[in-house]
């Protein structure tokens, strides 16, 4: 069976160091708010997955990605929220403030948050790793979620979250009310210098064109198991 004939979607939990067959779930969610906006949106992610996810694209190949925005930033941000609940992470108090935009009574919260994509390609594993069972060719098979510690002059240390569906990783970079358009322009400039072929999705654009020369599927996912994320006191 190829990559692309797999349909899991499937997610691995530092919490118990093991691949769920789904996405981790809170418990203490309402009935109204899983039957309602909560289906919609994992609703319309099953349909990413179908049409987009699903797929392992290929170094080189330009794809077009085709989404609703606000309803893809929404379900991301459900997705980070759940995993930050769920390891009792240090950032979940930054969720807070979005509910209103995740539930989608308000599009104004959600303006804080910018939204970048990239495609990772299939690449050739290490070969001390081939020997401990790793396939020749690593594949970007699996989903997940994590930080990224990224750092810009004049704006300071942010910390993302990321989101890997399989080819596919998003970044969420959260912004305070008091920095300036001037200062998200910057970490804007250097966010997509720095990352091979990022692009930032913008409300108005419902098709985008991504090219898969990011990250390598191994570069992206070594050590991703192991590391931990370290908040100094």
């Amino acid at each position: 069976m190829t990559a692309n004939d797999q349909q899991e979607n499937a997610f691995w939990l530092r919490k118990l160091d093991a691949t769920l067959g789904v996405e981790p779930t809170i418990r203490d969610v309402c009935a109204p708010c899983n039957n309602g906006f909560l289906s919609s949106l994992d609703g319309y992610a099953c349909t990413l997955f179908d049409k987009s996810f699903s797929n392992i694209v290929q170094r080189y190949e330009t794809v077009k990605f085709d989404n609703d925005y606000h309803q893809l930033k929404r379900w991301l941000l459900k997705v980070c929220y759940n995993s930050a609940r769920v390891h009792a992470a240090f950032d979940v108090f930054a969720y807070q403030p979005l509910l209103p935009y995740i539930r989608g009574i308000s599009q104004t919260t959600g303006r804080s948050v910018h939204l970048y994509a990239h495609l990772t390609y299939p690449d050739m594993a290490p070969a001390e790793k081939v020997k401990a069972g790793v396939p020749l060719l690593f594949e970007p098979t699996s989903n997940r979620v994590g930080f990224m510690d990224f750092t810009v002059p004049r704006v300071g240390r942010k910390v993302l979250r990321t989101v890997h569906m399989r080819s596919y990783s998003f970044f969420l970079a959260f912004f305070e009310p008091k920095e300036t358009a001037a200062v998200r322009k910057d970490f804007d400039a250097q966010f997509l210098a720095e990352i091979p072929n990022a692009v930032r999705l913008r409300p108005s654009d419902t098709s985008i064109s991504l090219i898969c020369d990011g990250w390598s599927a191994w570069d992206s996912f070594e050590g991703s198991r192991a590391n931990r994320f370290v908040v100094e006191q």
